[in-house]
């Protein structure tokens, strides 16, 4: 069990932290296997209230990690303003 979750959670961060440091996108540091979900899902209420705050911090565009099922596992999205 425990081999199965280091499979799935350290290409995982090496992804996060290359494509992070190495891409000169901004963007929230996303976590690892969760990515940025929780900064979208922790106040749904006030979700526009929340992309124009990371509009505002990281400027006209920026990208967040959401975890998506399909063979990548993860994606890279990139919002623009």
């Amino acid at each position: 069990m425990i081999q199965y979750l280091l499979f799935l959670i350290i290409p995982s961060s090496l992804l996060y932290i290359y494509d992070y440091y190495f891409n000169k996108m901004n963007g929230p540091l996303p976590l690892p296997l969760i990515g940025n979900i929780n900064l979208l899902t922790i106040n749904t209420h006030i979700i526009f209230e929340q992309l124009t705050y990371y509009f505002s911090k990281y400027g006209n565009v920026y990208r967040m990690y959401i975890p998506f099922c399909n063979k990548f596992g993860i994606n890279r999205w990139i919002f623009v303003n």
